[in-house]
């Protein structure tokens, strides 16, 4: 396929797999309407929680994963919670843009990413940096079911296989 961009490798990382819990960690949460301190995984969690990591706001990789996510019914079968390290302006403002039913984590210092070991420094600049993509389907109690990491840039998930892991989920398999 010819692109108009660059396909990059991203360098090797280690992030939870599969049957292992999700690293937790106090954050800020963001909806199209209000900012609260919380923590992911949140601890009012019931049923499946499909945790997003992402580039800022503004990227257009952000927009296609959450497109996407909402193409396969994910947002309707889980509760869908982003992190990235843009701003709480910014999320709001994207969410309110796009109305997708999710909360984000403002994540700029990216504690989260690297309890996660998703951290990307950016085009070797410094002071430039994002979460790498990745998805994580997880139960109620933060146990992984489900993982998907980019490994080149830019890469998107299986949005079917990201929803047949929330309806087993569901499901109790």
């Amino acid at each position: 396929m010819d692109l108009p961009f660059d396909v990059t490798p991203l360098p090797a990382c280690a992030p939870p797999p599969v049957d292992e819990q999700f690293p937790m960690a106090e954050t800020t949460l963001v909806t199209a309407e209000t900012w609260q301190a919380g923590q992911i995984p949140p601890a009012d969690a019931a049923g499946p929680l499909t945790v997003v990591f992402h580039p800022m706001i503004g990227a257009f990789p952000t927009t296609y994963l959450y497109a996407g996510l909402a193409d396969a019914g994910v947002p309707e079968m889980s509760r869908v919670l982003g992190v990235t390290v843009s701003d709480p302006y910014a999320i709001a403002g994207f969410l309110r843009e796009h109305r997708y039913p999710v909360t984000i984590a403002s994540d700029p210092q990216r504690a989260l990413a690297a309890a996660a070991d998703l951290s990307l420094d950016l085009d070797g600049l410094p002071g430039l940096a994002a979460h790498r993509p990745a998805v994580f389907v997880t139960t109620a109690d933060g146990t992984i079911r489900y993982r998907w990491v980019a490994d080149e840039w830019p890469q998107f998930p299986a949005y079917p296989e990201i929803a047949e892991a929330v309806s087993a989920l569901r499901g109790g398999r």
